[in-house]
């Protein structure tokens, strides 16, 4: 379950699953975000987790570290004896860097989102290298796989570099039901996979592994590369669709980001984590039987269990674009 602090961002990534207002950092002091979740919410959220037997506290935005109360709340958590992970792009802010250049406390982990140094402007590459440098072994490198053409052994010399974590995070683009972000088709996903397994053998030979998001389906691989993927160039491959819950700062919830339009509700009206998802997972039921390709149906991993057929946003982007619009608002 991920909290998001705030709806801003100073960055404006294609894929990105949370559509944010524009900010350019430079020009950030003075600037206040549309919505900031407030301390006695993080305190309600904290209570809720901890009522939920769950001590881990996941931070997202927006851009968290835009929050001017970010080490309040970090602060709030650690005295609780919560482990915090934030999930940033590494273009802190001043009074952020500072604050967690002398906090060093090991309970506070980074997964830093990061795209290739060429899509990104100078500044911006120079502020995540200053960052990275503060956060050390507490971070590891996030990246998000939007087009077939990337390139993930940039990583090496961060990692090296920087001390981190000998991992990267693989995000898989996946599209975001009614909203218009940029995400790789269908078609595209083969090609992506073995572009993907030849990065990662690369990786590997350098001690670095990758850690899989869900969203990625079985097919996109060749089988002759499964096994690498499942036991060398990795820290283990599952094809999995899962309930995250991502929270806004009004406490409102939904499944994941590519169904933020969808089945929303307000945390308030659950005990615990466990009957949310337990809700969650009664609702999308019905979905996950359908899959998200029309090689689906006859696929014998996703017969067996072996592959949860890709991110349940294609799903319902492909009942909306080739039968029933109106589906969904039927079935729900």
């Amino acid at each position: 379950m991920n909290l998001l602090i705030t709806d801003h961002c100073n960055r404006s990534c294609p894929y990105c699953f949370a559509k944010s207002n524009k900010l350019n950092v430079k020009s950030y002091k003075g600037n206040i975000a549309k919505k900031m979740v407030s301390l006695e919410t993080v305190d309600w959220y904290l209570d809720f987790l901890e009522n939920s037997n769950h001590k881990v506290f996941r931070i997202l935005g927006g851009e968290p570290t835009l929050h001017p109360q970010l080490p309040h709340i970090v602060e709030r958590a650690l005295n609780r004896d919560f482990k915090i992970i934030i999930f940033t792009n590494g273009l802190w802010p001043e009074q952020i860097r500072d604050f967690f250049d002398k906090n060093t406390d090991g309970r506070v982990a980074f997964v830093f989102n990061i795209n290739e140094p060429f899509q990104q402007q100078k500044w911006e590459n120079e502020r995540q290298k200053d960052c990275l440098k503060i956060a050390g072994n507490r971070a590891m490198i996030g990246f998000n796989i939007f087009q077939e053409q990337f390139n993930l052994l940039f990583c090496k010399e961060l990692i090296n570099g920087f001390s981190l974590k000998r991992e990267i995070r693989l995000g898989l683009a996946n599209p975001v039901v009614r909203e218009n972000n940029v995400f790789l088709s269908n078609d595209s996903l083969k090609q992506t996979g073995r572009r993907l397994c030849h990065q990662l053998r690369d990786l590997e030979a350098d001690d670095i592994l990758g850690v899989f998001d869900c969203g990625f389906p079985l097919c996109m691989f060749d089988e002759s590369d499964l096994g690498s993927l499942g036991i060398t160039t990795t820290k283990g491959f599952t094809s999995i669709c899962q309930v995250i819950i991502d929270v806004d700062a009004d406490l409102n919830a939904w499944p994941c980001f590519p169904l933020s339009k969808f089945l929303n509700v307000n945390l308030r009206n659950f005990k615990s984590i466990q009957e949310i998802f337990s809700y969650y997972s009664e609702k999308l039921a019905p979905l996950r039987s359908i899959g998200s390709m029309d090689e689906c149906i006859t696929c014998k991993f996703k017969r067996r269990g072996q592959c949860a057929s890709g991110c349940l946003g294609r799903t319902i982007r492909s009942i909306e674009a080739n039968g029933d619009p109106r589906l969904i608002e039927k079935l729900y």
